[in-house]
């Protein structure tokens, strides 16, 4: 039942977001997210079975104390905290992307740069900052950049719970119309 007043709610959330004050995203995020979280999107128990029967039978390892891959030529090599090192021909990510910016992002050394740069900032909240609805993103250089727009995960912070596909194609809309109107305003210029 939950699940469907949340799930009616999800084209809502990002709006709800915005109106909340710093401290308020402070507090539902210490205090609520992860039951919101679990409930907005609950684990089939089908796929559960699945998954403990694989665990029993040893087709999978997971290991939560990774601190550093390397690419090897057909491998990787995983090292953990406590100094192990274990090979892999291939890896899953299963966390998500990281959606705390810094300056030193070696696997992303895009953005890395453009932080570097001063053309996008990070937000509070994750990711970077950016306008609503069209997403344009806002540098502390150049103020906003009307023909530079982030989408997904990387505006999670601004966006909140923007993992709905209705969200994404929802922001993704707006964001194109903006394109659209700034190639209409420049054709009768």
């Amino acid at each position: 039942m939950i699940q469907a007043v949340l799930k009616n709610i999800t084209l809502l959330q990002t709006d709800i977001w915005s109106t909340l004050t710093e401290a308020d995203k402070h507090l539902f995020l210490d205090k609520y997210y992860k039951a919101w979280d679990k409930l907005r999107a609950p684990f089939p128990p089908e796929t559960g079975e699945d998954l403990i029967k694989a665990w029993d039978e040893n087709v999978f390892q997971v290991y939560d104390n990774l601190v550093q891959v390397t690419k090897n030529e057909s491998s990787f090599t995983f090292e953990l905290d406590n100094d192990e090192r274990i090979n892999f021909d291939y890896v899953i990510n299963a966390t998500g992307n990281d959606i705390n910016l810094s300056y030193d992002m070696e696997e992303v050394p895009l953005i890395s740069q453009l932080i570097n740069e001063r053309i996008i900032q990070a937000e509070t909240f994750g990711g970077i900052q950016v306008t609503v609805p069209t997403l344009s993103v806002v540098s502390q250089k150049y103020g906003v950049l009307n023909t530079l727009k982030a989408h997904g995960q990387l505006i999670a912070g601004i966006q909140f719970g923007n993992s709905s596909v209705r969200i994404i194609s929802k922001s993704a809309k707006a964001s194109v119309k903006d394109i659209l109107g700034k190639i209409k305003v420049r054709k009768t210029v």
